[in-house]
């Protein structure tokens, strides 16, 4: 179960290696140096986006207070709130 969770997760398969090496010796068929192609540089990387961090309660609430102090600062407005 374990390798086949590793292998669903990996983000490089082994067809991709296989066509990979393909391209590098074709490559190779037209370059002076051949020592210089690598497999590495026909692999192809992607990265993925990370899942946004959820946000809580309070953090939002934090930023809204935030957000409403600058805006009311840079308009020259003055808060409604109570009065003592």
């Amino acid at each position: 179960m374990e390798f086949l969770n590793e292998e669903e997760t990996s983000t490089i398969k082994r067809e991709e290696y296989y066509w990979a090496q393909i391209a590098a010796e074709m490559r190779r068929s037209w370059v002076k140096n051949k020592q210089k192609v690598s497999l590495k540089d026909f692999l192809i990387k992607f990265s993925y986006a990370k899942k946004p961090k959820v946000e809580s309660a309070v953090d939002r609430e934090i930023r809204l207070k935030q957000s409403k102090n600058f805006w009311l600062l840079a308009t020259g407005l003055k808060k409604k709130g109570k009065k003592k």
